[in-house]
């Protein structure tokens, strides 16, 4: 029983050591010359969620109108409305956030909004009220 546990015991410790190992090994053959090592190309810096929201554009002419209860705003860009039981997290157009306070809305208030979905399946709300 005490061998059994020895040779498990070994077994590993011979399997760790092997593996670190491979890994020594390739980290070393990836070292690349700084003289001799390509700048890489920078990739394109994303929008912010502000130039986001300012520059949506509808996939199509195709308006959707909903009606939910609203829960909060998650930021100065999104709110989180109950859709039929199911919670859904809608952007707000650059127009709407400006004035969204002046909405007043409170926790579980009935809306009617109105949106679209951008370029990147994203639903932008384009027109809210409360009911």
């Amino acid at each position: 029983m005490i061998k059994q546990k020895i040779i498990k015991i070994l077994l590993f410790v011979a399997v760790l050591a092997i593996g670190i190992g491979v890994v020594a090994t390739s980290f070393s053959q990836s070292k690349i010359d700084p003289e001799q090592a390509e700048q890489p190309e920078q990739p394109e810096q994303p929008q912010s969620i502000t130039e986001q929201v300012a520059s949506v554009q509808p996939e199509s002419d195709n308006t959707l109108t909903d009606v939910g209860l609203y829960q909060g705003r998650e930021d100065n860009n999104f709110i989180e409305v109950k859709i039929n039981g199911d919670f859904k997290v809608l952007m707000l157009s650059a127009e709407l956030r400006g004035n969204f306070e002046q909405l007043n809305l409170q926790f579980n208030d009935l809306i009617k909004f109105t949106y679209v979905h951008d370029k990147n399946g994203q639903s932008v709300i384009v027109k809210l009220e409360k009911r």
